[in-house]
């Protein structure tokens, strides 16, 4: 039998085998649940695409379940595979591409050098410039009305980040940048790139700011945060019960009164199913709603102790 161990990670339950593999798996439906391979790159845990579904909790039993794991502390951030642009043809990234990328990089690790310890450069990205100086790496892109936005980068873990616009200079014509910009040499000093809010830090108590832009966490406690997490994926997860129920019954009604009377008792039990459904998942929200009140008042006498 193969040793494993099982984390707690926002929505995710990590699930790490003693071979070295990963996998997650997620509420996503009525009793139902998704999974997949993740991937550790350096410090940051890589949601993979999932694989498969099963039948699994409810989601109030899933999150209850979920609160008694220890939580993921084996890399400080984590991102979804689906968030990140492969940097050399800049196609998005799949759990195949990037297990590749991620083979050639340990293979050459020895060789790469940290790029804002190179001598400055600029280097083409999809549609944006990249420019190193010194310590400092931003991006630039065309803009409307001849404007070219700027915004600062960061690497973490061999994946580049470009952060929040911060400023805005006058530029030339679009064909005359777009004309330098092809002229540049392709950027390689990471396997991927992403946007900042693709990355996201495990641990909200212990890290504040993403790293090198200086941008501010929420400042929650751990326990607020999670609570309001679990809140917005029970909604999101009711709204397309409901939906999907509610269009069930329509079709069945269409069909009712297009002269096919024998579907009443299917309607009929289509809605016995649905208010089934929804007695169950209100049963959820308040073992839920009474979870979330019961932390939040132990969470208030731990700090007025």
């Amino acid at each position: 039998m193969i040793h494993k161990t099982v984390y707690r990670l926002d929505k995710y339950v990590v699930t790490e085998y003693g071979n070295g593999q990963l996998w997650w798996v997620t509420h996503v439906a009525l009793g139902e649940q998704r999974g997949g391979r993740c991937f550790i790159c350096s410090n940051i845990l890589i949601i993979g695409e999932w694989s498969g579904e099963e039948d699994g909790y409810l989601i109030g039993e899933f999150y209850e379940q979920l609160e008694k794991l220890p939580a993921w502390d084996k890399t400080r951030y984590y991102c979804s595979v689906s968030d990140l642009l492969d940097a050399g043809t800049g196609q998005n990234m799949t759990n195949a591409l990037l297990e590749k990328r991620l083979s050639v990089l340990n293979m050459t690790r020895a060789e790469l050098k940290p790029v804002t310890g190179r001598e400055p450069g600029d280097f083409r990205l999809g549609p944006y410039w990249i420019t190193v100086s010194g310590k400092d790496i931003f991006w630039h892109a065309y803009g409307e009305l001849n404007r070219i936005r700027v915004g600062q980068c960061f690497i973490e873990s061999d994946l580049l980040f470009l952060g929040d616009q911060s400023q805005d200079k006058e530029a030339y014509y679009k064909q005359e940048f777009f004309k330098k910009l092809h002229l540049l040499s392709p950027w390689d000093r990471t396997i991927a790139w992403s946007r900042i809010q693709a990355l996201k830090v495990c641990r909200q108590d212990t890290q504040k700011e993403r790293p090198g832009i200086g941008v501010k966490w929420s400042e929650q406690s751990l326990d607020e945060t999670h609570t309001a997490q679990r809140l917005d994926h029970y909604k999101a997860a009711l709204k397309r019960q409901l939906i999907s129920g509610l269009a069930g019954l329509k079709t069945a009604w269409s069909s009712v009164f297009a002269g096919k009377v024998w579907l009443k008792y299917l309607v009929m039990l289509a809605a016995a199913a649905l208010l089934l459904a929804l007695a169950m998942t209100f049963h959820a929200a308040k073992k839920m709603f009474h979870w979330a009140k019961e932390r939040h008042h132990k969470h208030g006498d731990h700090e007025r102790r």
